[in-house]
């Protein structure tokens, strides 16, 4: 096996990705003690885009939503390339000189090398997964005590008693009882398990979107609710309140009188 070709196996073997894909072997001299000097160019700010990429990958599948993170992959790289300035672009390459013995073994510098290489990466990807946690990740808050968080005090009482889990209710007006209609936020509320909560609705028919809490109880507010760790779905009538009258809304009975339908957690 000639030396060009086993230099090119081993340091793809031992790199990190796609670091020495576009190696480009510069020379190779022949040493007096009996060692081959392999010069190469290769662009050492693929580590920072290696890192880049496996970090984004790394806190999608750990962080799922909610995360300011529904960015495309490029444009997170991009951000990233451009906020440190320090880092050459990847088209700049860097030229290194190695002695490399003629037999199997590839040599004390080519492994002091590899190993630089591999710490640097490992530095690298390590810096992603802070930034990516300071820049994108949304820290959950304590469940609120419950509270209409948005809409007015008018028209019908409505008495809302939560069992079993926290809820998250949002009340959409629309023109009749077709609740595939996307309908204007009326209300929102919070009500806490085991606990009520006083509202009023003016008359009309309503769409419901019901929340309910998961195991962590993290409140991630209107633009999250309870993010994926909650269930999310939508009453399969919709709710028509009548003037002068007044209503109980009970959530989590097992032989309820209404249906719902399950929907996204961001819808």
């Amino acid at each position: 096996m000639s030396i060009i070709r086993k230099f090119r196996d081993s340091i793809q073997n031992d790199s990190v990705g796609g670091l020495f894909d576009d190696l480009h072997i510069t020379g190779i001299e022949k040493q007096k003690d009996g060692k081959y000097a392999v010069g190469f160019d290769y662009y050492p700010a693929k580590l920072f885009t290696e890192a880049i990429t496996l970090g984004y990958k790394e806190f999608d599948a750990v962080h799922k939503p909610p995360y300011f993170g529904a960015l495309p992959e490029n444009e997170v790289k991009s951000a990233f390339l451009s906020g440190v300035s320090q880092r050459k672009t990847d088209r700049t390459p860097e030229n290194k000189r190695l002695a490399i013995p003629a037999g199997d073994d590839m040599g004390s510098e080519y492994q002091s090398f590899i190993s630089e290489i591999h710490q640097l990466y490992a530095q690298s990807l390590q810096q992603i997964k802070k930034l990516l946690n300071r820049k994108f990740l949304v820290a959950g808050k304590p469940m609120p005590n419950s509270k209409v968080i948005s809409g007015k005090r008018a028209g019908s009482p409505i008495t809302i008693r939560a069992n079993r889990r926290h809820v998250w209710l949002r009340f959409y007006r629309i023109p009749n009882k077709n609740i595939k209609q996307k309908g204007k936020l009326a209300l929102s509320c919070i009500v806490k398990k085991d606990k009520t909560l006083h509202i009023n609705l003016p008359a009309g028919y309503y769409k419901l979107i019901q929340a309910d809490a998961g195991p962590s109880t993290k409140w991630y507010g209107t633009q999250y609710g309870f993010a994926t760790s909650g269930s999310y779905r939508r009453w399969d009538d919709a709710i028509r309140i009548r003037p002068n009258l007044v209503y109980t809304l009970t959530t989590g009975i097992s032989k309820g009188n209404a249906s719902s339908s399950a929907v996204p957690w961001d819808q």
